[in-house]
Formats: structure tokens, sequence, C-alpha cells
């Protein structure tokens, strides 16, 4: 049920064009865009949401350049969590 939802397609606006997306992908999207505009929680989830993702790859297909992109998002992490 939650895999049909997320599948389902709304219509978005980028650059001016109407585009029809995914409901994950537009959620994806707003949360890209509120850690831009510097909204902690939402850089915090996106941080974890894409660890987790490298995560996932590193075990499917290792790699070392991952290992890297992973020691830096926990570094990431770690300062969030200091700053609170």
């Amino acid at each position: 049920m939650v895999a049909s939802a997320i599948a389902e397609r709304v219509t978005v606006a980028e650059n001016g064009k109407r585009r029809r997306i995914p409901k994950l992908d537009a959620a994806i999207k707003q949360l890209t865009n509120r850690a831009a505009t510097g909204d902690v929680r939402a850089l915090q989830l996106l941080l974890t949401l894409v660890q987790a993702t490298e995560q996932k790859q590193a075990e499917s297909a290792p790699s070392c350049s991952g290992d890297a992109d992973l020691t830096v998002l926990n570094e990431v992490m770690r300062r969030l969590s200091a700053g609170r």
C-alpha cells in the first residue's frame, strides 16, 4: 500500500513548467529545498537518508569512495548533534 501511494504522480511546477512526478520524488525535492534553506531538522533527515542510501549501495557494490563519503556524512551528523 505504501509503495502504491508513493508511486502516485502529482503535478509540480519546475522552472516555469508543469511536470508529473511520483510523490516520493516530490517529497525528496521538498526535503532537499528545506535543508538548503537552513532547516536543521530537514538537513538531519536528508543526511540520514543519504547515509542509509550510500550504506545500502556499499553493501551491494563495495567501493572505497563510499567509505569516504560515509565518513564525511558521519562528521556532519556529529557536528549537528553537538550544536544542539
